[in-house]
């Protein structure tokens, strides 16, 4: 160690003038880099956003994780995208009360003059705004799939309509589980379920000739409903050889109902011997015995699929309860613990997304949900956008500027997305099973579906096909 003192005490005597020039050349590159920050501070824009999230009620825990993956997807879409912008969001803890909405986007247009939304998880709170969004000609970014009866120019939708989600998985059940006939559908009483346990009937009558489905029972239940035993009865009373159950309940009701079905479904029927189920084959076969039905485990005599339950909300403690259960989303965390499910692996600035998205699930400690990644996709759309704005040196806060950059294209982990003229972006769609404490891809679909919002309970083409264009133009309001 004393060696190298004298070496450097040596070298810096015998080399004043290099070690004067080289702190001069230091503090040179420290004041350019401060002037260069001052820069690009005064060069800045700052623009505020509304924020229309929940910390509490009955699905605030899902809610507030869009919220949190939002304000880190700004940051980091700033910075993907070099966007000279300051985004400020304004929060407050919404709850379950609808009014607490309307008054929440007055109150940021008045006080703030915001004219950009985010945020929103039950469809009747986006119906609910959406006449203030009109009256204010503001824009509202929604991560939710929802009901595809609604296309309003004052909404960007980033979920999925249900030609992009529930009638794939429609298709993939009825098509999996041909040996049943029966088809009941149970889910929370608000918009999303009413409209769509409507569309599950509308979509069994079209597809009569290529399934031969038939709609047995439905019902909906308050969402914090913890009996279910009406509907359970009814399921084993009128199909007791099996069938298929459309899920649509959501938040800790999902939890009650599967533990109580999985509770009496085993006093109903025996347990099961799980080596006779190695192979799709062996288990037909075992079908055919009638002897031995009544072994069947509970995800094989009743499957069931589920819209409305994400993988980072999950309850690992009722775990046991869904196994085998089925869930159709159109993103999964599986693409970044399994990178062969990455589909744009490679291109520059979707690996900037893996490496963010995967750091963010580690940091949180649970899965990424399909809701997450629509509010994250919904940051880099703003963003991208905000600096085509600006590079055109326009107004930032006048939404009509912002219309002009529709077919927008993003590529992230789950492939490109673009932006429809219709305000709805293209996705691809998974099935997803529960096994163990997490979900599984049992299914993957990569050819990109198109939105195709409308009218879709009367309209038999949407609802038969996979909407290879879409097929209505934006309006202010369409609400059927």
């Amino acid at each position: 160690m004393k060696k190298i003192i004298k070496l450097y005490n040596s070298f810096t005597q015998k080399n004043k003038k290099f070690t004067t020039f080289f702190y001069i050349i230091i503090f040179i590159l420290f004041i350019v880099t401060t002037v260069y920050n001052i820069y690009k501070k005064i060069k800045q824009q700052t623009i505020y956003v509304g924020c229309l999230h929940s910390q509490t009620g009955i699905l605030g825990n899902a809610s507030y994780d869009n919220y949190k993956i939002l304000l880190d997807g700004f940051k980091h879409a700033i910075e993907k995208y070099d966007c000279p912008i300051n985004i400020i969001p304004i929060y407050k803890d919404l709850g379950d009360d609808l009014d607490n909405f309307t008054k929440w986007v007055e109150e940021c247009v008045k006080k703030y003059n915001i004219k950009y939304f985010f945020g929103c998880w039950r469809s009747s709170e986006r119906r609910e705004i959406l006449p203030v969004l009109e009256k204010y000609n503001l824009r509202l970014f929604y991560p939710l799939q929802y009901e595809g009866i609604e296309a309003s120019k004052n909404v960007y939708y980033f979920g999925a309509c249900p030609n992009q989600q529930l009638i794939p998985g429609l298709r993939f059940m009825f098509d999996t589980f041909y040996y049943y006939k029966d088809v009941y559908v149970i889910g929370s009483d608000y918009s999303y379920p009413q409209i769509s346990s409507d569309l599950v009937k509308r979509f069994i009558e079209v597809s009569k000739s290529e399934y031969n489905k038939t709609f047995v029972y439905s019902k909906l239940y308050a969402q914090d409903e913890i009996d279910f035993t009406d509907f359970i009865i009814t399921l084993f009373n009128k199909s007791p050889n099996g069938a298929i159950i459309v899920n649509l309940i959501n938040g800790e009701s999902y939890y009650a109902f599967s533990k109580q079905f999985y509770e009496m479904y085993y006093k109903q029927f025996p347990n099961v011997d799980k080596s006779m189920f190695t192979d799709q084959d062996k288990a037909i076969k075992y079908f055919s015995n009638p002897k031995v039905k009544d072994v069947l485990k509970c995800s094989e005599r009743y499957p069931s699929i589920s819209t409305s339950i994400v993988e980072n909300n999950i309850s690992k403690e009722n775990s046991k309860y869904l196994d085998g259960n089925m869930y159709v989303w159109n993103f999964t965390n599986n693409i970044l613990t399994d990178p062969i499910y990455y589909l744009t692996s490679g291109y520059l600035k979707s690996d900037k997304d893996f490496i963010f998205l995967t750091k963010y699930y580690k940091k949180h400690g649970k899965p990424i949900g399909d809701t997450q990644y629509c509010s994250f996709l919904s940051a880099l759309f703003f963003v991208k956008t905000l600096k085509a704005v600006i590079a055109n040196k326009e107004n930032i806060y006048d939404p009509e500027v912002y219309d002009k950059f529709k077919l927008l294209s993003i590529f992230s982990v789950g492939g490109e997305h673009v932006l429809r003229t219709n305000n709805h972006i293209t996705k691809i769609f998974f099935i997803l099973t529960m096994n163990g404490e997490k979900m599984d891809i049992e299914y993957q679909h990569i050819k990109v579906i198109l939105p195709a919002p409308m009218n879709i309970l009367s309209n038999t083409k949407i609802l038969l096909t996979d909407a290879d264009s879409e097929t209505i133009n934006i309006s202010s309001r369409l609400i059927v």
